[in-house]
């Protein structure tokens, strides 16, 4: 599992109390990247193993965010508004799969 991070900052390391939180469940027989976007031109990708699960942790603010699933064409992206001390643990499935 990959993770990447260019921009104008680097978000703080994962764990901080200002942080926002996701742990990613993917529930596809396939890889997902999820890769976000914040206003201020800040970027990060993660790559999360077919079956597998990874917790992302952003500071707050507004984001973009896309997940692209391999194997499978075009990608889903939407915005996020994301507060300090947020939690949640998020499946990403298809119908059917």
């Amino acid at each position: 599992i990959a993770q990447r991070a260019a921009g104008k900052a680097a978000a703080p390391a994962a764990g901080t109390g200002k942080q926002g939180c996701a742990l990613l469940l993917n529930k596809l027989k396939t890889d997902v990247k999820l890769s976000v976007k914040r206003s201020d031109g800040w970027q990060s990708s993660w790559s999360i193993g077919a079956g597998g699960q990874e917790k992302v942790c952003v500071d707050p603010g507004t984001y973009t965010a896309t997940f692209t699933a391999s194997g499978l064409p075009g990608n889903m992206a939407f915005p996020v508004t994301v507060k300090g001390g947020e939690y949640y643990e998020i499946p990403l499935s298809l119908p059917g799969n």
